[in-house]
């Protein structure tokens, strides 16, 4: 699942959720929401091994990704309500936002963001 996260309008940072059958969750910054975007955040951080359930959005695919196997479901509001396929990333993606406004009062700067992809990616 993708969301969108901290400035205002197209200041906002593309952030990836993905999270493990019964484990962590891991928050990953992305270029774009299309499938070439999406395969470079795959190749580099989730295993060849893994299933991989979305919403149906239509980047993430055979291009983006590879030979996982994939568990794509479209679910409209009421069928939401009985069983949300991804309901641990929207939880996460909420708090996250709210920890953000409740904790650093809007004070992440794409600065401090930056500076911590430099780092990951040497």
């Amino acid at each position: 699942m993708e969301t969108f996260i901290g400035g205002v309008g197209s200041e906002k940072a593309l952030v990836v959720i993905a999270a493990e059958e019964g484990g962590r969750v891991r928050l990953i910054h992305a270029p774009g929401n299309h499938a070439k975007a999406l395969k470079v955040v795959f190749e580099r951080e989730i295993g060849e091994e893994t299933t991989v359930k979305t919403d149906g959005h239509a980047g993430y695919n055979a291009t983006s990704l590879g030979d996982r196997e994939h568990d794509a479901k479209i679910q409209n509001k009421a069928k939401r309500q009985q069983d949300d396929h991804l309901q641990l990333l929207h939880w996460t993606a909420s708090n996250v936002k709210r920890w953000l406004i409740g904790t650093h009062h809007g004070g992440v700067k794409d600065r401090i963001i930056k500076n911590y992809e430099e780092k990951t990616n040497s």
